[in-house]
């Protein structure tokens, strides 16, 4: 059974889909992208969070949503209407810290390897970091010391380039230990 949502609070500055900031019927907060993620947008979220979770990668808990017609009230200063009733993804909203360039160090070298390679076979480039800066779309819980991945809305590119992932991948730099890994596993 999905969540419900009963109250639209405001939409996130953050994101290209900028993403509403709802609260569920089960009490929670979640970033919901809805109908102007477009359609596509919100199945590459579905399927990546799934195959994340199934993987055990560091991921924010997710739901299917659903939004009743009864809070789509156009006109609003929300635009409400680009939300849009029916289903929508929703990532539970946890405290965190995005991850900046400083942070990446602490960050385990497999767990940095795991989520590049995962980024590679999802044909996903949109998790980018440098010293200059970029769009890492990984969280940090500072209480717990762990890493939390999300948005996947741009995998699944059919123009994705691997060898530009190579270079501007936040976690570029594990790419000759991750070769290395898999010319050692061959021999």
């Amino acid at each position: 059974m999905s969540v419900e949502i009963v109250e639209v609070l405001g939409r996130s500055v953050q994101g290209v889909t900028r993403p509403f900031i709802c609260r569920g019927d089960d009490g929670n907060l979640y970033f919901v992208k809805g109908r102007s993620a477009g359609r596509r947008s919100l199945i590459c979220e579905w399927i990546c969070a799934n195959l994340a979770k199934k993987l055990e990668l560091p991921i924010a808990p997710f739901e299917i949503v659903h939004i009743p017609e009864e809070l789509i009230i156009p006109g609003l200063d929300l635009e409400l209407t680009e939300l849009g009733a029916g289903p929508a993804f929703g990532s539970r909203r946890l405290e965190l810290m995005e991850v900046n360039y400083s942070m990446i160090f602490e960050i385990p070298d497999e767990l940095q390897q795991q989520v590049l390679m995962f980024d590679l076979w999802i044909n996903n480039a949109d998790r980018t970091l440098s010293q200059k800066g970029g769009n890492p779309n990984l969280f940090w819980v500072p209480d717990h010391e762990e890493l939390i991945v999300i948005d996947h809305n741009q995998a699944f590119d059919p123009d994705f380039c691997r060898e530009e992932v190579w270079g501007d991948h936040v976690f570029s730099d594990q790419q000759n230990l991750l070769v290395n890994d898999i010319i050692i596993h061959n021999e």
